[in-house]
């Protein structure tokens, strides 16, 4: 039994890990757009 929570935990902690990774490398692409045409 703790073992199926501790298995859904990691898997919660894995998705959510990696929506934030993914909002984080959007923002990063827009950023380094956003710099290019400012011409840094």
């Amino acid at each position: 039994m703790n073992e199926l929570i501790r298995n859904i935990d990691q898997s919660h902690f894995k998705a959510r890990s990696g929506a934030v990774g993914g909002v984080y490398s959007e923002w990063l692409k827009f950023e380094i757009s956003s710099r290019k045409m400012d011409g840094f």
